[in-house]
């Protein structure tokens, strides 16, 4: 089997999230192969948790979860009015993480903050202009990600 440089290969179209991809190296006696899929070699070295998230009236938060390669499943409570946390982080969180929210689905005025609290738990407040509320968060496919780079 001759070597070859990756720009040797022909041109492929985008890799999708099931595609299997096989690696192979000298390890100084011999060539070494393994294989992965492209969503284990995207995900190398974070952790991330994807859910639907709502909350109406006073009730607790109901996350669907979408995505979790954390060990534990995280749980969401209301704590206050327009406060809320989500639990369950395998005590991973911290400076290192992203907490995205597509917002672009709020009604004009609404906003959401999120706070890594501790290496367990995030807390979302929900405001209407500068009052914390709640049912801010009771519109379908509001997404949260949760990305931790370890």
């Amino acid at each position: 089997m001759a070597i070859k440089k990756i720009s040797e290969f022909d041109a492929i179209g985008l890799l999708a999230s099931g595609d299997l991809l096989i690696t192979s190296w000298n390890d100084g006696v011999d060539y070494v192969s393994k294989k992965a899929r492209i969503d284990d070699v995207l995900n190398a070295g974070t952790r991330t948790y994807k859910a639907f998230i709502s909350q109406d009236d006073v009730a607790d938060p109901v996350i669907v979860e979408v995505y979790n390669n954390h060990s534990d499943t995280p749980v969401a409570a209301r704590v206050s009015t327009g406060t809320y946390k989500i639990e369950g982080f395998d005590n991973l969180l911290g400076t290192s993480t992203a907490i995205r929210i597509n917002t672009n689905m709020l009604s004009q005025g609404h906003h959401i903050k999120t706070i890594v609290d501790t290496d367990d738990k995030i807390l979302i407040y929900t405001y209407n202009g500068a009052t914390l509320t709640d049912s801010i968060m009771n519109i379908d496919g509001l997404l949260i990600e949760i990305i931790t780079y370890i």
